[in-house]
């Protein structure tokens, strides 16, 4: 068998060469295990805020449903905290891009309440107040990507093209599968049974 190496026509011997080596392939075995752990443990802390925000409700086609602060029928979409606590997410990022994740940057102080529902508008208007996404939505179909703010993603939904005024929705909310049905504007998408 074979324990060593050829060099300048020297055989070496490998423990002359790492007199150690069983020292550095536990260090080398504690270290992998270790980040393992440690990006395992991100990961579950991620998976854990996934199941409290969600997208719960995209309107890609508003002309009568609901208008914004300025009395304006713009696209918007419906987010929903699933958990019964508070949710903060400042920071988070709204985008209808994989490419470019920070369309939208929540601002400061941005609060979901337990079992609540929040609207952000969807009508490339970031200088109006509340929440306005620098994007609309097409009703040719896309994409909506809710993302954390080191852009991880939390949610992606791809909902298809419709000239329908109805919402793209989870049926029942947080957690349902989407379909097309009558939109429920900051309220529950339980509702309709059709």
């Amino acid at each position: 068998m074979w324990r060593g190496l050829w060099f300048c026509h020297t055989i070496l011997n490998m423990k002359e060469i790492f007199p150690h080596q069983h020292i550095i392939r536990t260090i080398v075995t504690v270290a992998v295990f270790a980040a393992v752990f440690i990006l395992s443990a991100c990961e579950k802390k991620y998976a854990e805020e996934e199941r409290k925000i969600v997208i719960n409700e995209i309107m890609p086609v508003n002309t009568t449903t609901a208008t914004d602060q300025d009395g304006e029928y713009d696209d918007w979409i419906e987010l929903c905290n699933i958990s019964s606590e508070r949710q903060d997410i400042s920071g988070w990022l709204l985008s209808d891009s994989k490419s470019e994740p920070a369309k939208y940057r929540f601002p400061p102080k941005t609060i979901i309440n337990g079992n609540g529902f929040l609207i952000i508008w969807a009508d490339a208007d970031t200088m109006q107040n509340g929440l306005h996404a620098g994007f609309k939505l097409s009703a040719e179909g896309e994409k909506v990507i809710l993302s954390y703010p080191d852009g991880d993603k939390v949610d992606l939904v791809e909902y298809p093209p419709s000239s329908l005024e109805l919402s793209y929705s989870r049926n029942p909310d947080g957690t349902g599968s989407f379909r097309w049905q009558l939109p429920s504007f900051s309220g529950s998408n339980n509702t309709d049974t059709r």
